[in-house]
């Protein structure tokens, strides 16, 4: 990371420069003042000539007008790349000047994204690879009461912080790339994430957040098999890509930075209201530290609710640790507190477990929590296709009704008259409303989850359907009408032969869309899809024999394909539940009285 220190050498041939630029007095070539230094100090005494230079100057100048040969500068004791990387570094401190925000040698500061206790975030753009990074600074207030030598060691313990999280190569976690100093504070270079914070999301589906905090827990375990703690989880400190819908764990290892910095020297890393009590007492930490901190979080995600701990015979009988367990829990609700979310048993369960005051009750890994969290979003997605499965026999017996409704138009003459006939065709179509109303809505499902991507080509493979079936019936009907009208047999109608001929060509169409599917969704519908092609040829057979049972064939085979697709799908339901024990905590329960509803 570069710096531009100044020393009393530095410091006053800048002096000297621009009191020659204030008085307009015909200043001295940059050249001439550099050469007054060593080379190994000419950068930064170029950095400081250069943004006194810029701020005398009354038209902005553009930064490639700007360069060694321009400058007459000669570059060939520092090289030429040094000193544009030098010039670079003094339009991003004159620009960051002009606009109030920090100036960071390498970087461009673009804005500021962030801001809360523990410091600043701002949008940057790293000059070398034009790569979109964050840069966080420490809050200055943590740093203020601070001497050298502590600031020092602060610098000492992030930079050490930096290579230890640098081993962290997980999809999950916010990768950090640098930190350093300079005149702003103590600041660290992370991954820019685009999206918002978990904090900052409006209420979610239980689903959807199981699958957020499975996408941390997995990022904890990975974290934890190295040896790194995090010991500040809170929902400010876990983004959500918005491209990916997947959640990041962001401040790896930077809360012991903060306690280090702590400027009353308690040395404890973490935030009030999500630490856990051992963590509060100053004692040993491990993984089920981490751990409590994520439950508190779901807790309060999950229910739009603070996090209380109500006391307990236990608890009472170690007030030095209820004390510090109550001090705990004082933060400040979080934006959306005050709305009362539908509470899932299971979940809850799973955050009793997290919250246990002592930690032998906890989950004891990272990996047996994200079991639970898969498992339960897995079960209600699974759920929801079954409640489709359900809905799919109720259905088949109106696919029969309606085919059989179709055989009696048939019958009755309604196919030969132009006004009867479209009613004719109506009721053949209805089946389709049928079928979307079986899907239902996509909403109540996880957008990432195998089951919603199903269902989703569900969708559009019958929505396709539906369209080469309209086709189908309208080029028939145009053939036969075409016949009907170069033969001039009146006994021939068009209509009537359209819709007959119509049903051998849906029993194809039907079979070749099965065959299609079942390698994705279900092997056995590749055989019933072949049955389906060849059903086609019978009802075909039987029209050509002068019969009318065409539909009543078809609505047959469909009623079947309809029932044993609908069973298919209710034994995706599995039958065992999320491992989450049913003991309800001895000294943890969750206080929902002062929520509000809204």
């Amino acid at each position: 990371m570069r710096s531009y220190p100044v020393d009393d050498q530095i410091d006053l041939l800048c002096d000297q420069f621009e009191i020659e630029l204030s008085q307009a007095v015909e200043s001295r070539p940059i050249q001439s003042v550099l050469e007054q230094v060593s080379a190994e100090k000419r950068p930064r005494l170029l950095f400081w000539l250069l943004s006194i230079y810029l701020q005398h100057q009354r038209e902005e100048l553009p930064i490639d007008e700007v360069n060694c040969e321009t400058l007459s500068i000669n570059s060939a004791d520092v090289g030429l790349s040094k000193y544009q990387e030098v010039i670079a570094d003094a339009f991003d401190a004159r620009h960051s000047h002009r606009l109030g925000l920090p100036f960071v040698p390498g970087f461009q500061v673009q804005s500021l994204a962030a801001s809360g206790g523990q410091g600043e975030v701002y949008r940057a753009i790293q000059r070398q690879t034009e790569q979109v990074v964050a840069i966080k600074f420490v809050s200055r207030e943590r740093l203020r009461f601070l001497n050298r030598d502590d600031a020092d060691r602060v610098l000492g313990l992030l930079q050490k912080e930096i290579r230890t999280t640098a081993r962290l190569q997980h999809p999950n976690i916010v990768k950090i790339y640098d930190a350093g100093v300079c005149d702003a504070g103590v600041f660290f270079v992370m991954q820019w994430v685009e999206g918002g914070t978990l904090h900052d999301a409006a209420s979610l589906p239980p689903v959807e957040l199981a699958n957020l905090m499975a996408d941390v827990t997995t990022a904890l375990h990975h974290a934890h098999q190295q040896g790194v703690y995090h010991l500040d989880i809170k929902p400010q400190n876990i983004l959500i890509d918005e491209i990916s819908g997947q959640a990041l764990l962001a401040d790896f290892g930077l809360a012991n930075l903060a306690a280090a910095s702590d400027a009353f020297g308690s040395g404890i890393a973490g935030t009030p209201g999500y630490m856990a009590p051992e963590q509060i007492a100053a004692q040993p930490v491990d993984a089920r530290t981490d751990l409590y901190a994520l439950g508190v979080t779901f807790y309060e995600k999950l229910t739009g609710s603070r996090f209380q701990l109500e006391p307990s015979r236990e608890t009472e009988t170690n007030s030095d640790q209820n004390s510090s367990v109550a001090a705990s829990q004082t933060s400040e609700p979080s934006v959306h507190s005050g709305r009362k979310q539908a509470s899932d048993e299971d979940l809850l369960k799973i955050c009793r477990r997290c919250t246990h005051t002592l930690p032998a009750d906890r989950y004891q890994s990272c990996l047996e929590l994200s079991g639970d969290l898969r498992q339960y979003a897995t079960t209600a997605d699974a759920r929801r296709i079954a409640e489709i499965g359900g809905r799919t026999i109720k259905m088949s017996p109106f696919v029969m009704l309606l085919n059989c409704l179709v055989w009696l138009q048939i019958q009755a003459g309604w196919a030969e008259q132009i006004f009867t006939e479209v009613l004719v065709w109506g009721t053949m179509f209805c089946m389709y409303p049928l079928v979307f109303v079986v899907l239902g809505t996509l909403s109540k499902l996880d957008r990432h989850s195998p089951e919603h991507l199903a269902l989703e080509s569900l969708w559009a493979i019958w929505i396709g359907k539906c369209i080469a079936a309209l086709t189908i019936a309208g080029s028939l009907r145009l053939f036969f009408m075409t016949v009907s009208t170069q033969l001039g047999d009146p006994s021939l109608s068009a209509g009537r032969s359209a819709i007959l001929i119509a049903y051998p060509m849906f029993s194809a169409l039907t079979g070749l869309l099965m065959i299609a599917l079942a390698p994705r969704y279900w092997r056995p519908l590749q055989p019933l899809g072949i049955a389906s092609c060849l059903h086609s040829f019978i009802i075909l057979g039987a029209t050509l024999l002068g019969t009318t049972l065409a539909p009543i064939l078809y609505g047959l085979a469909a009623t079947s394909l309809a029932v044993l697709w609908g069973f298919h799908l209710k034994r995706l339901l599995p039958e065992s539940r999320p491992r989450v024990a049913d003991k309800m905590p001895s000294t943890v329960a969750f206080n929902t009285a002062s929520t509000t509803e809204t």
